[in-house]
């Protein structure tokens, strides 16, 4: 087996770079192809499929418990170099996944297409097609399942530049999905559904030929390994809670938001999302590079450099979210207007709601990850899930008195940072070396001081200015300079200013040598 090298500065930056690479692709497809299918579809189809498909997702609540266990233990035996535990843990993480599809369409056909038969608000002459969309995005949500383990390999070998290259393929195909439904004369809202499902069976075909003819590992074999899947059922088990809790506020959000308001609020949920998903990726992409190395320093007992890793990840990652996404807090409804021929109403309020929450969510997510390394998620998962759910009743009482489609992401906000504090007190329960103290003092006051530093003078130009390309630029201009600015003045220390300054004279004199030629 091929010895990792955990905390690789060199795998770490080319396994970023190959995701950004990706995640610009994606970006740009995707602001095109968001915009048309909302002008193909219609706000209320748009706003139809969101909810609908959005049933599978809070449903599919354990998908994401058995997608962090397996790929946690695939990475901690990868970490010990224990090739026979490795593929002991493939084998039952495989088993495990397809009983775990199978009971979920029993349940999705049931008690989901129940909920959606008697529950959502649909037009009576979209409720054949919102059915069909439903038992589409219920075995599109079968092969997601069953591709999970193939995923966790990937990601505990660290090979993300497959990723990168199956997430471009997988843009260029959502693109070709506008062109055909721009040129159907079919049901546009069941054929989107249809294709949509047709690139993921593409994707889970691929996934499954690359694993089995790389790693050794990935032997198609379906037989119970006791003792891992018990350790592994375990830890999805505590983590289950937790990752019901966050489906059912996301989703939950959704429904209400859709009795009270109705599909075409819903519509303008789907875009503040698609706008977000876009922007958190590029910090997304390092936290999925990142995330394998934490893993594998705790797995090799490395607590000095696992304690590092885990705080400065916290702090660029949010700091290069905030780079990318504070020009559009400020000017959402400027994009929202340029990108969109009809904007759904609470569409700019929805997507500045949701890029505060998401800078919350980033800068504690590497927290988490050291709290999986550590194999200990009852805590975490029991404290942070109770919180979250509060969202929900919190927000039916709201909305009963007479409060906006704005009120649940508002208390998301709150909650989130309610339940980050318990975070921080969960990690230093099981790495005592890891302290609260040491993460506010290395992290969080920093990042709060360089995003409130880089603020200034963006909304300023954004308050003194009017409206339009001239002020845009400006903004983002401010924005980008600022805060790459004093995030290399203060967030970096003495060692990394001078492995920064040797990166660009390396990247400067490559192209130079290029150029020359």
């Amino acid at each position: 087996m091929q010895d990792p090298i955990v905390g690789s500065n060199k795998r770490l930056m080319k396994n970023t770079m190959m995701l950004y690479l990706r995640m610009i692709l994606v970006i740009v497809i995707g602001l095109f192809t968001g915009r048309e299918v909302l002008r193909i579809l219609g706000v209320v189809d748009y706003g139809i499929y969101n909810v609908v498909g959005g049933i599978v997702t809070l449903l599919a609540f354990m998908y994401g418990s058995l997608g962090a266990s397996t790929a946690r233990f695939l990475t901690y035996e990868i970490g010990r170099q224990n090739e026979a535990k490795l593929r002991d843990t493939f084998t039952a993480a495989l088993t495990v996944h397809l009983g775990l599809a199978i009971i979920l369409v029993i349940i999705f056909e049931t008690v989901g297409l129940w909920f959606v038969l008697h529950k959502l608000t649909i037009p009576v002459d979209r409720m054949h097609a919102a059915i069909v969309v439903y038992h589409i995005s219920v075995f599109t949500c079968f092969l997601q399942i069953t591709q999970i383990p193939y995923n966790s390999v990937i990601i505990a070998h660290e090979r993300m530049d497959v990723f990168a290259y199956i997430g471009m393929a997988e843009a260029v195909a959502k693109l070709l999905i506008v062109y055909v439904l721009i040129y159907s004369t079919a049901d546009r809202l069941i054929l989107y559904a249809v294709l949509y499902m047709l690139v993921s069976l593409a994707t889970m075909s691929f996934y499954h030929w690359y694993c089995v003819s790389r790693f050794k590992e990935c032997v198609l074999q379906f037989k119970i390994v006791k003792e891992v899947s018990i350790k592994m059922l375990s830890f999805a088990s505590w983590d289950l809670y937790g990752n019901l809790s966050v489906s059912v506020r996301g989703q939950g959000i959704n429904i209400l938001q859709n009795m009270f308001f109705g599909p075409v609020v819903n519509a303008a949920s789907a875009v503040s999302n698609q706008v977000m998903n876009g922007i958190m990726g590029f910090a997304n992409n390092f936290l999925t590079a990142v995330n394998p190395q934490i893993v594998k320093l705790h797995a090799k007992g490395d607590m000095e450099r696992f304690k590092n890793l885990i705080c400065n990840s916290s702090k660029f990652c949010t700091l290069l979210l905030f780079l990318i996404s504070f020009p559009v807090f400020l000017e959402s409804q400027f994009i929202l207007n340029l990108w969109l021929v009809d904007v759904p109403d609470y569409s700019s309020i929805f997507c500045q709601l949701t890029i505060v929450n998401n800078w919350v969510s980033i800068m504690f997510r590497p927290v988490i990850y050291g709290i999986y390394a550590t194999g200990n998620v009852k805590r975490v998962s029991f404290i942070n899930g109770t919180v979250y759910l509060l969202v929900l009743p919190l927000s039916y009482i709201f909305l009963k008195n007479g409060g906006t489609p704005a009120v649940p992401l508002v208390l998301n906000i709150l909650l989130l940072i309610v339940g980050h504090f318990f975070t921080l007190q969960t990690i230093h329960m099981y790495v005592p070396e890891f302290s609260q103290r040491y993460f506010l003092i290395k992290t969080l006051i920093p990042t709060l001081l360089i995003m409130a530093g880089a603020s200034i003078l963006p909304i300023i130009a954004f308050l003194q200015l009017n409206s339009g390309w001239g002020r845009f630029i400006v903004v983002t201009f401010l924005s980008i300079s600022v805060t790459s600015l004093l995030t290399y003045k203060y967030g970096f220390n003495q060692a990394y200013r001078v492995k920064f300054r040797r990166f660009i004279y390396e990247k400067t004199c490559m192209v130079r040598t290029l150029f020359c030629r």
